[in-house]
């Protein structure tokens, strides 16, 4: 079988096959060079202008280089590496424009995710065509690429979807690369070669603890640094707005097929509302949004409150538009400003962990066996940071920033400002 190598600047080399390089090639794949890896990142540090593209070749050979060490113990196939390598090469082909910012504005409209899009494109598109006449199961790449499969050997979902999946550990090293920061390097190969099957769970030997806890740390230095920096969210508040405003008119929820999928990017977006010629005043808004976006003149931040706390009925809560819309015609009557010069920013990621300990299954060897452990009972450092991260943030125009200020103190006084809103 022939080869061919990528020249990538995170992982060296990466070689790829011609089953694989069929499904590089094809327009979907490709498409993926035309939407950013981390959104509107860039404008706050300005090398992270790397795509989901590159993202899916590095999760495709961390894939196959825990797939290798699971073959080599005798717990996987050769062909179930080679699927391995094709799920992380897809995993991220569901994505729309500008990554998880239209990820609300999807699930919104149509109550979907981009994983779930992912499994819709590859059954819907000639990648079915092209995964089926390379003697591989289009349907099981599909799930197995969001950690849906179900089947033998269940334990292979965790492979790209889990707390120390291939995803997470090539997003924590490419975007700590392109950013520039320190924080998200960890020792990949280190967990990857520590990577084994216990009680038909995918599960990291406890002898790598050092580098399970580097992790565990880099991913919530990375969310404080860079994916929820303040102006990280205002630009990304803004193009949420803009995709708001256009849907309709972009058709950006309203596809029906691949093809009216595979237009849906960055630039399609940015180009089609700036070229249009329309008066309607939604398009006129968000054409305003788009040049203050690209002249980084953004909104500003009026109030801020990090807690960590774990409250589902919290989390569900602020999800609802109906309350969302109620803390705005608050901070409004109060500051005495527009209610639409006025944002809120809860994110789409809500609660997030400081990370995800109960999907972070390790194990010990005891007696010439191997025995299940939680990681936080293995690590002092893990059960300190086993709390949850919730952030609040509101946001307006510099004009208001000081009566928008005094007005979310005075809302979000207390802890149960929810119950004093009276909802």
């Amino acid at each position: 079988m022939e080869f061919w190598e990528i020249r990538d600047p995170v992982f060296g080399y990466i070689r790829i096959n011609e089953l694989e390089k069929e499904i590089v090639d094809n327009r979907f794949l490709q498409r993926l060079k035309r939407i950013k890896q981390l959104g509107l990142v860039h404008l706050v540090y300005p090398g992270a202008e790397h795509s989901r593209f590159t993202h899916s070749l590095g999760v495709m050979y961390v894939s196959g280089r825990i797939g290798e060490k699971l073959r080599t113990e005798g717990f996987i196939s050769n062909d179930e590496v080679q699927q391995l390598r094709l799920a992380g090469l897809l995993h991220d082909v569901g994505h729309g424009p500008f990554s998880h910012i239209y990820e609300d504005i999807l699930y919104n409209s149509r109550k979907t995710t981009h994983e779930d899009l992912t499994v819709w494109l590859i059954l819907n598109s000639e990648l079915r065509d092209i995964i089926s006449s390379i003697g591989h199961d289009p349907e099981k790449i599909a799930h197995l690429a969001v950690g849906r499969y179900k089947g033998k050997n269940e334990f292979l979902n965790s492979v790209v979807v889990s707390g120390f999946c291939s995803d997470i550990l090539d997003y924590l090293l490419r975007d700590s690369y392109f950013t520039g920061v320190e924080y998200g390097k960890v020792d990949a190969y280190r967990i990857v070669d520590s990577v084994s099957v216990v009680d038909d769970k995918l599960a990291v030997d406890a002898a790598a603890l050092y580098a399970l806890e580097s992790l565990v740390i880099a991913r919530y230095e990375m969310f404080r640094a860079v994916y929820f920096h303040k102006t990280v969210r205002a630009a990304s508040i803004m193009m949420k707005k803009v995709m708001e405003l256009v849907d309709g008119y972009l058709g950006l929820t309203s596809f029906s097929n691949s093809d009216e999928f595979y237009i849906l990017t960055d630039e399609y977006v940015i180009n089609s509302v700036l070229l249009s010629k329309s008066q309607d005043k939604n398009i006129i808004k968000a054409k305003d949004l788009i040049k203050s976006i690209l002249s980084r003149k953004l909104i500003k931040k009026a109030y801020e409150r990090i807690f960590h706390t774990e409250d589902k009925f919290y989390s569900s809560l602020i999800t609802e538009n109906a309350f969302r819309e109620l803390l705005v015609k608050k901070i409004s009557g109060k500051a005495k400003v527009p209610e639409e010069e006025i944002f809120l920013d809860f994110p789409s990621i809500l609660s997030v962990p400081h990370y995800p300990i109960r999907e972070f299954p390790t194990f010990i060897k005891k007696d010439g066996k191997r025995e299940i452990r939680s990681l936080p009972s293995l690590s002092v450092l893990v059960r300190a940071l086993s709390g949850y991260m919730n952030v609040i943030r509101v946001y307006c125009k510099e004009k208001h920033r000081q009566e928008v200020e005094k007005a979310s103190n005075e809302i979000f006084g207390t802890t149960h400002f929810t119950l004093r809103l009276s909802y």
